[in-house]
């Protein structure tokens, strides 16, 4: 005798009172697939896997994701946290640097403890606010080298809807560019587009950034040199609760 259960969106055959024996493989798929699926199982103040791009040199705390994905929790309805985070920063011309570690807290009602522990050395810090907002501190990896990132073939600047610098040869991202740093363009031929600027998106090919930048006007511009801030880079994190 058996029974067919639904765990998920696996089916399972599960072994009934007086079943013959034999049915311990039946038993084990169903306990796994129970497993997996609690294992993926949120409670209302839990965080799933969530990304934000930090900056390099950050000196002065700031807060660990955006407006509705923060990394934060409300004392007057958690206890106590534990969040796994992974970071990654990168920069042309050098390795990337990453750590990987968990944030634990708990509160009393009106301040946090927490403690903040990793493998790994990304040259971050982390602290938490009395109203529960975790925060970073990032080292400062200095600047690029702008020989490093010369563009073969040129590139075209386009404005104005959205302001793109397109490559005709190579990679932007294979050369270490990275979403969320600050960009300087110097010696271009387009006076106009020498200027600090901040990467929104980027393509194998296509740069985007945030500032507006002056039409190329003949022939792609082959002069233009690109020095991208060190350090700027992305968390990760996820938290589990434990609720009041």
């Amino acid at each position: 005798m058996s029974k067919t259960l639904t765990v998920g969106n696996e089916t399972v055959i599960y072994p009934t009172e007086g079943g013959n024996p034999g049915w311990g493989e039946e038993a084990a798929d169903w306990a796994e697939a129970v497993s997996e699926k609690l294992a993926t199982v949120s409670g209302v103040n839990d965080i799933n896997d969530t990304e934000f791009a930090i900056v390099n040199n950050q000196c002065s705390a700031a807060n660990v994701g955006s407006v509705g994905a923060s990394l934060s929790f409300s004392k007057a309805a958690v206890r106590s946290f534990e969040a796994t985070y992974a970071v990654d920063r990168t920069s042309p011309c050098a390795n990337v640097r990453v750590e990987a570690g968990v944030m634990t807290g708990v509160s009393d009602g009106s301040n946090w403890t927490f403690q903040h522990e990793h493998v790994g050395d990304a040259g971050m810090d982390f602290s938490i606010t009395s109203a529960g907002q975790v925060q970073y501190f990032s080292s400062s990896d200095g600047t690029g080298d702008g020989a490093c990132n010369i563009v073969t073939g040129g590139v075209t600047f386009l404005c104005c809807t959205t302001n793109t610098i397109t490559r005709v040869c190579g990679s932007w991202i294979t050369d270490g560019f990275f979403l969320g740093t600050d960009l300087v363009v110097s010696a271009s031929e387009d006076a106009g587009n020498n200027a600090s600027y901040t990467i929104t998106a980027i393509s194998a090919k296509i740069l985007t950034v945030s500032q507006a930048v002056t039409n190329t006007v003949a022939a792609p511009d082959t002069t233009a040199r690109f020095i991208q801030s060190k350090g700027a880079g992305n968390i990760r994190f996820r938290a589990k609760t434990i609720n009041i």
